[in-house]
């Protein structure tokens, strides 16, 4: 009997298998989904920021000498990236999208030649690498392009020291190889100095097939292991001389030294904590899903469409590939691999006391754990669960999860990327120049993946942009970070120094701009009479708010600060906020009658102020130019919005009465406003 239509299609699914070569398309696939999508919103962050200004300023020959002394190929990586992508944002996260995929299909690459015939399980471990959800420094692309890269050439030396143990011709060459690859992971990071203690471990596994017994086995894989050894030895003594000269110091020796119980007891505890926290704690990052309320219902529903889109497609995926050899043991070897991989990825951040965490900037150091704890993952899932569809099921499902995770981390970026190119703009719009020397002194800026010392960077590239070398015109300090050292006190006269690689910035904080910035109000560069009494601001802003010196802004500066295009793209339309910084230049240079102009523009916007101290300089221009009872209805509307601007608005009327002539419009509404205000200022 001729099978019907529905069971020749049944049967051509079932017979349907996809090839090996595939796994690497399915890698890109899956690196596009969880990293790509956003990609054309994102920017640069962090340790992204010092990097590319130095391209900026010094060209490729910058970017080389960065971390000669200890990274020699640190700088090497960068200044290739700088070749390949340049100045563009974009480009710098399609080039980090594509450094992680690269690091994917070498562990994919390295564990066929480990694990012949178990492709399928080293496609597992390849695809829970690519998206480990403990990790969420892929989209800081500058600074971790020089991390993630080298992931990849050591798997790439793993991989072919294998395929030298398992060849005689050529076994020599390919050493060498394996050897060079080795040299150039760790001259570029120190990141995965503990995964070269997997070697020999490795190196046994490689020989399992081999006659000669458990002996002659281990004789093999130390025979082999001993050049990798002598070189991972000279390169940690080296390391480790430079240490005391310059980077992260090694703390743990003079532990060791000096109390060998309490160093052998918190190297426990921080070894068992690491592996907790970059294993289970990882993964369960995967099941915190979006609040609709704080992440926004559209992102919500594409964060729960690409979650189960890419689980389907990775079941789909999974189910159709080739299948492989039988036989059980695998997740034996997967689980002891993994977990020796998780033990000694962190012993580099041991040795130097840098914390490995989930949270932002400690993630950078889960990056060497994510190699075993894929494989720990992979071995977990392969020992528990019995039947192949099930085990692809729960696999997909967490690789969707993981996906979802890097979106919404990406999300995040995102919109930290918007907050800083408002800051920037908003800055240009408010200080068309800034005199060299002034120092912008500010609390902790919210929701941003940059530190003053990163955001330094952009400032001087905004407002000058053909500084090549000596003394740094401006720099931003976060008063919470730098009181006491950069900043000694908030005393004027005192001297303001900080340096920024080879530039070095001198200024005194009687020439400094206070700025205050919390979104979605507008940016505030803060002055010490019209913003006395500001409602709740940060005690260090308001102890450092009589040093503001607004004369540091030169109003009409023959070249007005742009914000570079090929960093930030084309100003959008302009909002509220362009016109408040507009209106407070004004008020600084006494133009009461633009001050006015602009308000009736402003306030005719659909779009509407942010906080209600944003009304003070249309309060003073409608007050100035005559237009009592607009200057009143502004001051109540601020007052009912905010019940804490009292004194400030009490502080602006004060100045405003010191300034303008006595009139009976003028003292009506000051006679109602001391009533409405509570003030107690005296009319002339």
């Amino acid at each position: 009997m001729r099978p019907s239509l529905s069971q020749q299609i049944y049967r051509a699914w079932a017979g349907w298998r996809l090839p090996a070569w595939s796994v690497p398309l399915a890698l890109l696939a899956l690196a596009a989904l969880a990293y790509g999508l956003l990609l054309g919103g994102l920017g640069f962050y962090w340790d992204d920021w010092p990097w590319i200004w130095i391209g900026h300023v010094s060209g490729v020959a910058g970017m080389l000498g960065i971390d000669r002394a200890f990274r020699p190929l640190s700088g090497a990586i960068l200044a290739s990236g700088h070749l390949l992508a340049g100045e563009s944002p974009q480009a710098w996260q399609f080039l980090a999208l594509g450094y992680r995929w690269l690091a994917a299909a070498a562990l994919w690459w390295a564990l066929r030649q480990l694990w012949p015939g178990r492709d399928g399980r080293a496609t597992w471990v390849a695809l829970l690498f690519l998206v480990y959800p403990g990790f969420t420094h892929q989209f800081v692309a500058v600074n971790s392009s020089r991390h993630v890269l080298p992931m990849a050439t050591f798997f790439l030396s793993l991989g072919t020291m294998i395929l030298a143990v398992r060849r005689e011709r050529g076994a020599a060459s390919l050493h060498i190889v394996a050897l060079l690859l080795s040299l150039a992971t760790m001259l570029a990071t120190e990141y995965y100095y503990g995964l070269e203690l997997l070697r020999p471990f490795v190196l046994w596994l490689a020989l399992g097939d081999q006659p000669g017994g458990s002996r002659s086995r281990l004789k093999g894989a130390l025979l082999h292991w001993a050049p990798y050894l002598l070189l991972a030895a000279g390169v940690f003594a080296w390391r480790y001389l430079v240490s005391l000269q310059v980077n992260y110091p090694v703390t743990f020796t003079a532990l060791a030294r000096a109390a060998p119980l309490a160093a052998l007891i918190e190297g426990t505890r921080r070894l068992a904590g690491d592996l907790y926290l970059t294993t289970v704690g990882a993964w369960i990052k995967a099941f915190a899903f979006p609040d609709p309320l704080l992440f926004g219902e559209k992102k919500t529903l594409a964060f729960w469409a690409l979650a189960a889109g890419s689980a389907c497609l990775a079941f789909t995926y999974l189910a159709r590939l080739d299948g492989e050899a039988k036989g059980a043991g695998w997740w034996r070897a997967a689980l002891v691999l993994g977990l020796l991989g998780c033990l000694v990825a962190g012993l580099p951040f041991l040795a130097t006391g840098l914390e490995v965490g989930l949270g932002f900037p400690a993630s950078r150091a889960t990056l060497p754990f994510s190699f075993g704890a894929s494989l720990l993952l992979a071995g977990i899932v392969d020992s528990l669960v019995p039947w192949r569809a099930v085990k692809h099921a729960l696999l997909a499902a967490l690789l969707g999860l993981a996906v979802g995770a890097q979106f919404q981390s990406a999300v995040s970026f995102q919109r930290d990327w918007n907050y800083q190119v408002a800051f920037l703009r908003q800055l240009s719009w408010r200080a068309p120049g800034i005199q060299a020397g002034t120092a912008l002194l500010t609390q902790e800026l919210p929701n941003f993946y940059s530190s003053d010392n990163s955001l330094t960077a952009p400032l001087n590239w905004t407002y000058a942009p053909q500084y090549t070398a000596g003394n740094l015109p401006l720099m931003l300090f976060y008063l919470e970070l730098r009181l006491g050292e950069s900043v000694p006190n908030l005393a004027p006269g005192a001297a303001l120094t900080g340096a920024y690689g080879e530039h070095d910035f001198h200024g005194a904080t009687q020439d400094s701009l206070v700025i205050l910035y919390h979104p979605p109000a507008c940016l505030r560069v803060l002055h010490p009479v019209y913003d006395a009494g500001f409602p709740q601001l940060p005690n260090l802003l308001e102890r450092a708010l009589p040093l503001s010196n607004p004369e540091r802004i030169q109003a009409s500066s023959p070249a007005p600060a742009a914000l570079p295009l090929s960093l930030f793209g084309p100003e959008q339309a302009p909002g509220w906020c362009y016109y408040f910084q507009k209106a407070d230049l004004a008020r600084q240079m006494g133009d009461w009658e633009q001050v006015a102009a602009i308000g009736e523009v402003a306030f005719n916007l659909g779009d509407s102020p942010n906080h209600a101290s944003e009304r003070a300089p249309f309060i003073q221009g409608y007050a100035y130019t005559g237009d009592w009872e607009r200057a009143r209805e502004l001051t109540l509307e601020a007052l009912r919005i905010n019940k804490f601007m009292g004194p400030m608005l009490c502080s602006l009327w004060t100045d405003i009465l010191a300034h303008t002539v006595p009139s009976a419009q003028r003292e009506s509404t000051v006679q109602a406003l001391a009533e409405e205000l509570d003030c107690s200022f005296a009319t002339p």
